[in-house]
């Protein structure tokens, strides 16, 4: 299997602070694997030891005040050229950098508060659809072997009757590792249940709606650091109800130009494109 990992996990003095991240268990894990070490804000053109940086506003700001967006977004290109060209089975990155987070940033305060989000090269590495594992899972990732889970998820369709646009139900969810993430609301199939009966049922359980599932519009394998999901995308429109929020964090109606304004769960993320199509 080739693998690549932030180049500070491999014991790289790459850090912001002239250290490294060096993490022995990746390392016994990858003795039998090729390893391709990469640090995005080196190939970005950034000294080592230098100010350490987060991302302020869509912007990636240092402690001195200097915006340096630029060097972190040529970085990030740069890796991910590296990824293009190696094409690994496995993207193993250090937990909430700037340029490598995964499921949270620190979230530009420079007081060590999180929110989430993903760094510059993890963002183009997920939004490729490659697997990528944060270093602080790969303990439970790597010693259980992968749990199957299918689900189906509402896409719920509406005609706004004052914009006149097309528009999709978007949920945030209020628990679990991804808090604060957005996803299409639905749950798992139980045992004998088509993907269609499950998103009506689960529909109505999470958001006191009936629904009616009107076709499949896709179908998204990804692979989460502790399980493989497949996800079944439903095209359903409103039969009755109000949408409560039952279990969620808040929600949202999109349109095509919204769409990727909130932070969407990575698997969610794959089906867009098909739904950007929709909502013309």
């Amino acid at each position: 299997m080739k693998v690549i990992v932030s180049a500070c996990l491999a014991g790289d003095n790459c850090k912001y602070n002239g250290g490294n991240n060096f993490n022995q268990k990746l390392m016994d894990f990858l003795k039998s694997h090729e390893m391709i070490k990469v640090c995005p804000e080196v190939l970005g053109g950034l000294p080592t030891p230098r100010p350490s940086a987060e991302i302020v506003n869509g912007q990636v700001m240092n402690t001195e005040g200097k915006n340096i967006t630029k060097e972190f977004s040529q970085g990030a290109q740069l890796a991910f050229e590296i990824v293009k060209k190696e094409n690994p089975d496995l993207i193993i990155l250090q937990s909430r950098s700037p340029s490598c987070g995964i499921k949270q940033i620190y979230d530009g305060t420079f007081s060590g508060n999180k929110i989430p989000g993903h760094g510059l090269f993890a963002d183009l590495c997920i939004k490729a659809g490659y697997k990528v594992l944060d270093i602080e899972d790969i303990e439970e990732n790597l010693c259980n072997s992968m749990k199957q889970v299918t689900v189906s998820g509402a896409i719920i369709l509406r005609t706004n009757p004052e914009t006149n646009k097309k528009e999709i139900f978007a949920t945030q969810r209020g628990y679990g590792d991804w808090k604060g993430w957005w996803e299409f609301p639905g749950g798992k199939l139980e045992v004998g249940e088509t993907p269609e009966q499950c998103i009506e049922r689960e529909i109505r359980e999470e958001l006191a709606t009936e629904v009616k599932a009107e076709k499949i519009l896709g179908v998204v394998d990804y692979d989460y650091p502790n399980f493989h999901l497949t996800m079944h995308c439903i095209l359903c429109t409103i039969v009755s109800g109000e949408l409560k929020l039952l279990e969620h964090e808040a929600a949202r109606w999109l349109t095509n130009e919204t769409l990727r304004s909130v932070d969407w769960l990575p698997a969610d993320q794959l089906i867009l494109d098909k739904i950007g199509e929709v909502l013309k």
